[in-house]
């Protein structure tokens, strides 16, 4: 039978982590297999400061950890099927996609090249700073089109294939939308295409003054979703599928 970790157990890793006591090596010294054998179960009263403690905790030791998340904590910490982070599959598909993009003489900014984020270590916020700088840098570079890739998460794990956002009140960033949507069902020859999706709530959707569009690659709720997300010459696929979408919209305006 796995263990539980309990709410004060959070909250002691939490606090091992913050001051530095806690490190990957110890943990894995430590404490060994038995890591890997831990379920997440809610607390009779789950606060964002809670959502916080899993989201640093699965930062620092999400590559240590195999368990099947309950839905309302893997939409949170953006960890799918079989511990997957969100994170990792973004950056690899963004490489792949700016590679592509730069073959064509076409002027590439990436918000982030490495596994860190647009943050101050002590940053009270981490996620809101990040979030704010990503936008500023934008606005920097007058972007034609922003593209921000994601992976889907779904209470349903029968949900599945990818899904483009657009600003509900942006023309230009809705016709994006729907050249990338089309792309990506037909190249990626998904049997039950969804549509794309307006948005006024998404941060980089209100935030940004340029036609945005968010990528969801696919849904880490779905087993089939996930194992193909992990796959490199699947993420070749959906980079390629989005450099072609890209490529489309410019020529059509």
């Amino acid at each position: 039978m796995s263990e539980v970790l309990s709410q004060n157990e959070i909250d002691s890793l939490l606090a091992a982590l913050d001051s530095g006591e806690l490190e990957v090596d110890a943990l894995k010294e430590k404490q060994g297999p038995q890591v890997k054998n831990y379920d997440f179960k809610r607390p009779a009263k789950f606060s964002k400061e809670h959502l916080r403690t899993l989201e640093i905790i699965f930062e620092h030791y999400g590559r240590l950890l195999s368990t099947n998340l309950p839905v309302y904590l893997r939409k949170n910490v953006q960890v799918g099927v079989g511990g997957i982070l969100e994170k990792d599959i973004n950056l690899a598909v963004a490489l792949k996609l700016e590679t592509l993009l730069k073959q064509t003489d076409m002027h590439v900014v990436l918000t982030r090249k490495t596994d860190c984020g647009l943050y101050d270590e002590d940053a009270t916020n981490k996620k809101a700073q990040d979030m704010r700088r990503r936008i500023e840098v934008m606005a920097k570079e007058k972007a034609d089109l922003v593209v921000s890739i994601h992976q889907n998460s779904f209470q349903d794990s029968a949900v599945y294939g990818p899904q483009c956002f657009y600003y509900a009140n942006s023309k230009e960033g809705q016709q994006a939308a729907a050249i990338l949507q089309n792309t990506l069902n037909q190249g990626l020859c998904i049997d039950a295409p969804r549509q794309e999706k307006a948005n006024d709530s998404y941060y980089i959707l209100k935030k940004s003054a340029m036609p945005t569009v968010i990528v969801e690659c696919g849904f880490l709720s779905n087993p089939e979703d996930a194992e193909k997300l992990v796959d490199d010459s699947y993420q070749e696929k959906l980079a390629f599928q989005i450099y072609m979408g890209i490529q489309r919209y410019f020529n059509a305006f």
